[in-house]
């Protein structure tokens, strides 16, 4: 025991195995058994296991020192003071650093906080300074963890309203905290990623906005989250992915949150809303296919069409050389898949715009009756008024050519 308290075994497990039969134990023994097993569960990570044992341990602890204070038994008695209880009944006086109340205090806290339940880990620090309040270690971390919570909360609020770049800012402000508590959990952090990842991705810096979701869900993952945290980064993540245009990539995490939702026993709302978010983006791809807004893409201005040739094939020219450099993979330094994909969109943009600029620059014949709009002041009407291009209408009920500008009467002559 004094080894595991004081020394680094290198087999935990092995250890946890050991105490197995002493599980159970009363008297000044159960708190150094609660204590070593909640620090050989911290070891292992399994950080639920800790701060349960823990928590039962200091509740222990509570009913031993209220007991010994109204004079009873002598295990009793001794169980308190062996914690640091003293006799002064409950939980109350002075916590001592290195006490063991304090250190299941501390493991207590430091593995809720791992799991990222912020609220369990209040309640370990307000026991302590519900007896203590003047203890100095635990008054600055819960003082400094409420400054954090108070930050998290004030960017949720911005992000609502709709203010992303100063939700970014207090997300920094509160990255900061985070270090000024010496918060290195993965899941606490994951928590900060996807709110970044959220915003970013809404004001189109979808770079950093994918690489935030990339490592909560890696954070995620490395920690063994429960699945309804595994399923929020996914969606997160499926979200900056869909504002991406990347429908492949969202539907696979979408399919993956879904069954993580079946498997993790989420109620039947959010397996509804799951299927009808995999419905939209399905629906997304089918038109982000069949309909890409190649100007978009390119970000050619949206009256190209209404220029002349020569200008429209020097804005493709140019946005094309843009993209081009920017996503090629000797120059792109990103994600390699998603460096791939832009640069295919942006060669197949420019195959698009150019067919339109090429088909514009054809005469161009249009079917209508006498009395169709097409002929009167529709299209060809227009064209001819521009007299940039050579315009047919084809009237279906004189069965000829109505001819609506020199030029093109010139050709048909020939």
């Amino acid at each position: 025991g004094r080894a595991m308290l004081f020394g680094e075994p290198k087999d935990w497990a092995a250890a946890l195995r050991h105490l197995a039969p002493l599980v159970g134990e009363t008297g000044p023994q159960a708190i150094g058994l609660g204590l070593l097993r909640a620090r050989a569960f911290a070891k292992l990570e399994k950080h639920g296991e800790a701060a349960r044992v823990a928590g039962t341990a200091l509740t222990w602890l509570a009913s031993a020192a209220s007991t010994a204070a109204q004079g009873g038994s002598a295990a009793a008695l001794a169980a308190a003071w062996a914690a640091g209880a003293g006799s002064g009944g409950g939980v109350s006086g002075r916590w001592e650093r290195g006490t063991p109340r304090m250190l299941m205090a501390g493991l207590g806290s430091a593995s809720a906080l791992e799991l990222g339940d912020v609220d369990k880990a209040k309640k370990y620090y307000q026991l302590v300074l519900r007896a203590d309040p003047d203890q100095p270690e635990v008054s600055a971390k819960y003082k400094a963890l409420k400054k954090l919570l108070k930050g998290l909360k004030n960017v949720d609020d911005l992000s609502q309203k709709g203010y992303y770049h100063r939700a970014l800012d207090a997300l920094e402000g509160c990255l900061a905290d985070m270090k000024a508590l010496q918060l290195s959990s993965g899941t606490f952090r994951s928590t900060v990623l996807l709110r970044q990842c959220r915003a970013m991705s809404q004001i189109k810096r979808h770079e950093e906005a994918l690489e935030a979701c990339d490592l909560a869900v890696q954070l995620r993952e490395a920690s063994g989250g429960a699945a309804n945290l595994m399923r929020e980064a996914l969606e997160a993540r499926a979200d900056a992915l869909g504002r991406d245009n990347d429908w492949d990539e969202a539907l696979r995490d979408l399919a993956s949150a879904n069954d993580l939702a079946e498997k993790g026993g989420a109620d039947e709302e959010q397996r509804q809303s799951l299927r009808r978010r995999q419905h939209e983006a399905s629906q997304a791809q089918r038109l982000w296919r069949e309909r890409r807004d190649h100007l978009s893409t390119l970000e050619l201005p949206q009256n190209l069409g209404q220029l002349p040739h020569d200008k429209q094939c020097s804005w493709i020219k140019k946005q094309h050389r843009k993209f081009a450099r920017k996503w090629h993979p000797d120059k792109y330094r990103g994600n390699s898949d998603r460096g791939a994909r832009k640069m295919r969109e942006v060669s197949e943009a420019k195959e698009a715009s150019q067919s339109s600029s090429d088909a514009n620059k054809a005469p161009l014949v249009v079917d209508g009756g006498l009395s169709s709009p097409l002929v009167q002041g529709g299209r060809c009407a227009l064209c001819c008024q521009r007299k940039q291009l050579p315009c047919y209408c084809r009237c279906r009920k004189a069965g000829v050519l109505s001819v609506l500008d020199s030029p093109a009467k010139a050709k048909l002559s020939e």
